[in-house]
């Protein structure tokens, strides 16, 4: 069984946190490039560039309460397999209240990428399902706190 998409979750969670990418990323001398309206489907989800003429594109999403597992407890953080070719070249994921950020680099999404797993996740629940993951190792992960 697969997951139907649920697209009144998403967008409650993808504008916050793409509020918070951009508040994180201005503090660190990158503005925002591109249109936070359109959708870069396993692409990006923004583009940033800084006053030398760096561009960055991100991944962007909100794990809440999971990001402390990922963080404290699991060995690895499950990136959806529609991911595999991104262009990003970090994927940001964030923790509750967006006070926490993981970042992966976009040359460990390319390592960990060929080796998928199928994970069953919501195991137990009416709604259980079987996904395919790229499972980033919690070394290859930075996490920063997020000071206001």
């Amino acid at each position: 069984m697969s997951r139907v998409f649920n697209k009144e979750a998403y967008n409650n969670c993808d504008a916050p946190a793409k509020k918070a990418a951009i508040k994180y990323l201005e503090k660190k001398g990158f503005y925002l490039i591109s249109d936070l309206d359109k959708e870069y489907y396993k692409r990006f989800d923004c583009v940033f560039i800084n006053s030398q003429g760096m561009v960055i594109k991100i991944e962007n999403e909100f794990r809440g309460k999971k990001f402390n597992f990922i963080k404290e407890k699991w060995h690895d953080c499950h990136i959806p397999i529609r991911k595999k070719n991104t262009e990003c070249d970090f994927y940001f994921f964030w923790g509750p209240e967006f006070k926490e950020i993981g970042i992966i680099k976009r040359a460990a999404i390319i390592k960990y990428r060929d080796n998928p797993k199928i994970i069953v996740c919501a195991k137990g629940k009416p709604h259980e399902w079987q996904e395919e993951f790229i499972c980033i190792p919690v070394k290859e992960i930075h996490f920063r706190k997020i000071n206001d």
